[in-house]
C-alpha cells in the first residue's frame, strides 16, 4: 500500500495505514488523515486495511481469497477485502516509498446521496459479515439509538433531506437482505 495524499491540497495525507476497525462501532480510522505529510509517515509497516484507490497485490492472495464481494459495490470494498485476505493469514503491508495524489470520491462526488447510502449500507454490512453475535448486538444497539438519530437530525437540520433519506435507506437494506455471503 502505497502512501496517500489528497490531490488537493496535496501536502495533506489521507493514507499511512489502518487503524483497527472498532467490531463494536464500526469505525475504522486511517493513519494520518488530514495531517501534513512532513515526514513523520515514511517508516514501512504492516497495517490492518488497504486502501481501494491503489495497491498492489500478489496473484497467491487473490487465488486464495478472492476478489472484491461486489455487493459492496462502493466503499467498505477493501476493507472486506482486507479483512478477508488477513484471516487468510496474510500481511497488507504500508510502504511510503510509493506515494500518490488521490481526487477522493471522483466516482460519486464528495457531497452525494448516493455516497451516503452505500457508506452507511456498506458499513452495517461489514459488521454483518465479520463480527461475533455479541459484537453485532452491541453495534446495532448502538448504531439504532446513538448513530441512526444523530446523523438523520443533523441532515435534516442542515436542510440534506435526499441524505437523511439515504442514509434511513442504506440502513434498511440489511433488513431486507439476509445474505452476508462473500461475493
Amino acid at each position: 500500500m502505497p502512501k496517500i495524499r489528497f490531490f488537493d491540497p496535496p501536502q495533506l495525507v489521507q493514507y499511512a495505514g489502518y487503524n483497527p476497525i472498532n467490531l463494536y462501532t464500526g469505525t475504522a480510522t486511517a493513519i494520518g488523515f488530514n495531517q501534513k505529510d512532513s515526514g513523520q509517515f515514511d517508516q514501512p509497516h504492516p497495517t490492518y486495511f488497504a486502501h481501494g484507490c491503489a495497491m498492489l497485490v500478489s496473484r497467491k492472495v487473490v487465488e486464495q481469497v478472492g476478489r472484491f464481494a461486489e455487493r459492496f459495490f462502493l466503499y467498505y470494498e477493501e476493507l472486506d477485502w482486507s479483512q478477508r485476505i488477513r484471516n487468510a493469514g496474510f500481511i497488507i503491508y504500508y510502504q511510503p516509498t510509493a506515494t500518490i495524489l488521490h481526487k477522493e470520491s471522483a466516482s460519486v462526488g464528495q457531497n452525494s446521496p448516493l455516497r451516503t447510502y452505500y457508506l452507511t449500507r456498506n458499513r452495517i454490512l461489514f459488521m454483518r459479515r465479520h463480527c461475533s453475535s455479541f459484537q453485532r448486538i452491541v453495534f446495532f444497539l448502538y448504531f439504532g439509538t446513538l448513530v441512526l438519530p444523530k446523523h438523520v437530525v443533523s441532515y435534516a437540520v442542515t436542510g440534506k433531506i435526499k441524505h437523511a433519506k439515504a442514509f434511513i435507506q442504506g440502513a434498511l437494506w440489511n433488513l431486507t437482505s439476509t445474505s452476508i455471503s462473500p461475493v
